[in-house]
């Protein structure tokens, strides 16, 4: 939980930043933005379920990824609603400026996109690095047990 506390003062951060650039995040470059988050979020449900736990005979393990997985669905699902969200209200546009301090709120919407883009690609690396490592356990348990019974 800290983790996601620590992420969403690292976006508003980073907005109150982009504030002071002079870039403007124009609803096109939202929309932009949210049509790349509307392509990745099925593809990531998609690789998630692509997972197969059939020949694994270890439960424990099973069960843990399992809940990962769960986990990981959880977040994509939450993130993506966030930015459905987000993109429903592009047009809202709120600043803020008192002296020297500065907030936009698309620049808000541009960092969460971003974050969310960012977070979509880590977790594509990682899924497919798990879904290599169980394939690969599999396939060494199916050599053992071959040799084992010749």
């Amino acid at each position: 939980m800290a983790k996601w506390f620590f992420r969403i003062f690292v976006i508003i951060i980073a907005s109150f930043g982009f504030s002071y650039v002079p870039i403007e995040f124009n609803t096109d470059f939202l929309s932009g933005f949210y049509t790349v988050i509307g392509i990745m979020f099925p593809l990531a449900l998609t690789l998630i379920t692509s997972f197969s736990f059939f020949e694994v005979t270890n439960n424990v393990l099973v069960k843990r990824q399992r809940e990962q997985l769960k986990d990981i669905r959880n977040i994509f699902i939450v993130l993506f609603s966030i930015a459905t969200l987000f993109f429903l209200f592009k047009s809202v546009s709120f600043n803020f400026s008192w002296k020297w301090i500065r907030f936009n709120m698309t620049s808000f919407y541009a960092m969460y996109f971003l974050f969310c883009i960012g977070y979509f690609i880590r977790n594509f690396a990682l899924l497919a690095i798990l879904k290599e490592e169980l394939d690969d356990a599999i396939r060494v348990y199916k050599i053992r047990v071959n040799n084992l019974e010749n």
